[in-house]
């Protein structure tokens, strides 16, 4: 069941929302979703962990994180971190919604870390975006970026808005 808290006037409500499905890493989820829902109490953002009973049959994980946009889109929040499940939040986080400035998105570039010799990493890289791009074609959808620019943006954590 999902909150649904009032809107009013200067108050912008907050998630913190993460996608933990299956037993294989549960083992996992016992130590990091204690640190994302601690992140979320110390400074006052509602907690959304989407679990097992929120999946369909055959739902992959990623799939899940389209409940940041319903979420967003059906007036129930005005801003949300997604972070994966398989991260830990120290317990000196700052409050990333003060670091992000509301009317942006908020991800980590983390393409400028990688070394533009790796030709391996690059082919591998170039493979899963022909793949993406095939099946969205096939989902009728416009592909994506032929040329790759060597940026990468990790989608394990964002912060966005409406």
């Amino acid at each position: 069941q999902v909150f649904n808290p009032p809107a009013s006037e200067g108050y912008t409500r907050t998630a913190v929302v993460t996608v933990a499905v299956g037993d294989k890493y549960k083992w996992m989820f016992d130590i990091t979703l204690p640190s994302i829902k601690a992140y979320s109490d110390r400074f006052g953002h509602d907690y959304i962990c989407v679990d097992d009973s929120w999946r369909k049959r055959d739902t992959h994980p990623c799939d899940l994180k389209q409940n940041v946009w319903y979420l967003l889109h059906s007036n129930r929040y005005d801003r949300i971190l997604y972070v994966d499940a398989d991260i830990y939040i120290r317990d000196n986080a700052p409050d990333i919604f003060e670091c992000v400035p509301e009317g942006t998105l908020g991800v980590y570039e983390e393409g400028c870390h990688w070394k533009t010799t790796n030709a391996e990493l690059h082919r591998d890289f170039r493979d899963y975006i022909s793949h993406y791009n095939e099946t969205m074609d096939k989902l009728g959808f416009r592909p994506v970026q032929q040329q790759w620019d060597n940026r990468y943006y990790n989608a394990g954590v964002f912060v966005c808005d409406k």
